[in-house]
């Protein structure tokens, strides 16, 4: 049967199946032409995914190798995922053969072990924690959970939105777990009593990663034992602790527009008349 005829015939049974394919860049040239043509995508392992889950197709055709279907169907799982082979892998899952990785865990579990996304999923069970990266930075980190119905924020990742929204504190469900030290707790649990206390404590996290965590903490069991609980107040004790000489910003409107100069004559001048 001629190519032409053969890509017909697929696009109208995607069609009648509700089945879209989702094609990674390295596979050949027709098969990503056809992606496009039927409403798939042309992606990386991420975007795949992502296109995955949005789709509105029963049945996901997975032009990849063998952990892009394995991704696709976890992130999916009440749609039928279908691969041309399960013999295309790559470099990386190749390098950690579960079956040997699950060997090595047995002998030694109390070892950290680091997997790449890109790994087998087999592999991926045995991670102790899970970071996310985009553009090579951190946005995100927590401990691995095991288990189903359990979502795991990382609060940091959200402390920015905190200056817009500071009365997510009360309810957004990244901050009811967030595990600070006691004092700085009890600032928290003092402040958002009051009226304006959350923009305060947003203050106090937002120190956090200036000075670290302990030099704030220590800061708020101090404001705790003066009995005063504000937010600048916090902030004044932790410049009070730290050495050398605070950094003063001053406000555009206060800089100088002309530099001084002396002019002896004028100073004279002024002494001769009768100026206020």
């Amino acid at each position: 049967m001629p190519k032409n005829e053969i890509f017909h015939k697929i696009k109208e049974l995607l069609i009648q199946k509700n089945a879209a394919i989702i094609s990674h860049y390295y596979v050949d040239a027709s098969i990503q032409a056809l992606a496009e043509e039927t409403g798939g995508v042309i992606a990386d392992s991420l975007d795949m995914a992502r296109f995955a889950m949005k789709s509105n197709a029963e049945i996901l055709i997975v032009a990849g190798v063998h952990f892009m279907g394995e991704t696709v169907k976890i992130l999916n799982p009440h749609k039928k995922v279908l691969m041309p082979t399960l013999e295309a892998t790559c470099s990386l899952v190749l390098s950690c053969p579960p079956e040997k990785f699950a060997f090595f865990k047995s002998l030694y579990p109390e070892y950290t072990t680091v997997v790449y996304a890109n790994c087998a999923v087999v592999a991926r069970l045995y991670a102790n924690q899970v970071v996310i990266l985009a553009e090579s930075k951190v946005i995100g980190e927590h401990h691995r959970y095991f288990g189903r119905d359990h979502i795991a924020y990382n609060p940091w990742h959200y402390v920015s939105l905190l200056e817009r929204k500071p009365g997510a504190l009360r309810n957004g469900a990244p901050f009811q777990e967030f595990g600070l030290p006691e004092g700085i707790e009890a600032i928290r649990h003092k402040l958002i009593k009051k009226r304006g206390g959350d923009k305060e404590f947003v203050k106090i996290l937002q120190a956090i990663p200036i000075y670290g965590v302990e030099e704030v903490a220590t800061a708020c069991d101090l404001a705790l034992e003066d009995g005063i609980i504000q937010g600048d107040y916090v902030l004044n004790v932790i410049g009070r602790l730290r050495p050398g000489i605070l950094e003063v910003k001053i406000p555009v409107y206060y800089t100088l527009r002309e530099e001084p100069w002396s002019d002896c004559g004028r100073y004279n001048g002024l002494l001769g008349g009768n100026h206020a």
